[in-house]
């Protein structure tokens, strides 16, 4: 099941009358990770499976899109308001980054950046190579920005019967 779906199941436990108030990280909105690195510094092939691997990553998740929410609250809530704010800022290049990103070797690394690109038939070498360019930008600064969605909805009390 989708995250849409997901969030309409959560509504259905809320009581008649009860408000859902959510915030959700819209990773397939955010840079490309590929986009911090020198591409350039990679051989065609690589350099292009890189940029698929990624893609692919995004192509296959289950974007939660406004009208998917919609959809998803409707039958319980009627109507939500949802807003999506994207905010630009910097992501500090620190050890802790550059190993969640590109674990070391025989750490877990199961959702790690290097794992994905592994996955994907990615050289070792290339993944070494990308690592290698992070690892020289540590104490810098990436431009980056993030998408959230805002998910407000009230679910409806029942109506008092009508008197005659």
């Amino acid at each position: 099941a989708g995250r849409g779906h997901q969030l309409g199941a959560a509504g259905a436990r809320l009581a008649e009358g009860g408000r859902l108030a959510l915030a959700e990280s819209l990773p397939e909105r955010a840079p490309r990770l590929h986009e911090a690195f020198d591409l350039g510094a990679l051989g065609a092939a690589e350099r292009a499976a890189v940029i698929a691997a990624e893609e692919e990553h995004y192509r296959s998740a289950t974007p939660l899109t406004e009208d998917a929410v919609r959809a998803a609250l409707a039958p319980r809530f009627g109507a939500a308001a949802t807003e999506v704010v994207t905010r630009p800022g910097r992501l500090a290049v620190t050890r802790t980054l550059v190993e969640r990103w590109f674990p070391a070797a025989g750490a877990a690394a199961g959702s790690s950046y290097a794992a994905l690109l592994r996955r994907a038939g990615v050289p070792e070498a290339a993944v070494a190579a990308l690592r290698g360019q992070l690892e020289r930008r540590l104490g810098t600064a990436l431009e980056w920005r993030a998408a959230t969605l805002f998910i407000t909805a009230t679910r409806p009390s029942p109506r008092p019967p009508r008197s005659a």
